[in-house]
């Protein structure tokens, strides 16, 4: 499962669409609030986040724990240029708004396959 969690509900969407081959089950949730439920229930095997997102006060700490114990992969998404999160989040790469989300695509499965031969 691929958690997409971004705000802007027309990047999410196009996120969903260049992914579906890539994955058959794809969640949107547009905060971190909503998507804690998903996370703490079923692990996502990859999560798409918007950085800004991710880091919400008062919200990430905890959520923060929980995917550094289980090394979930993270493409962060991100529109002011700074990145400010944990470094011992499992991040694999991050994208500047605007972005192709074909690019994303590409990453998974390079991920993927890297994964698969013990790379990571």
């Amino acid at each position: 499962m691929i958690l997409i969690i971004e705000s802007n509900f027309i990047v999410a969407l196009s996120l969903k669409n260049s992914l579906k081959l890539f994955s058959n089950t794809i969640v949107i949730k547009p905060t971190l609030k909503n998507a804690i439920e998903i996370i703490c229930e079923n692990t996502p095997d990859y999560i798409i986040a918007t950085e800004e997102i991710l880091c919400e006060y008062g919200q990430s700490y905890n959520i923060h724990n929980y995917l550094i114990k289980r090394n979930v992969p993270i493409v962060l998404l991100t529109a002011n240029g700074m990145i400010d999160t944990p470094y011992d989040l499992n991040i694999i790469d991050v994208f500047y708004k605007p972005f192709d989300p074909c690019e994303i695509c590409e990453t998974l499965i390079s991920y993927a396959k890297e994964a698969a031969l013990g790379v990571y």
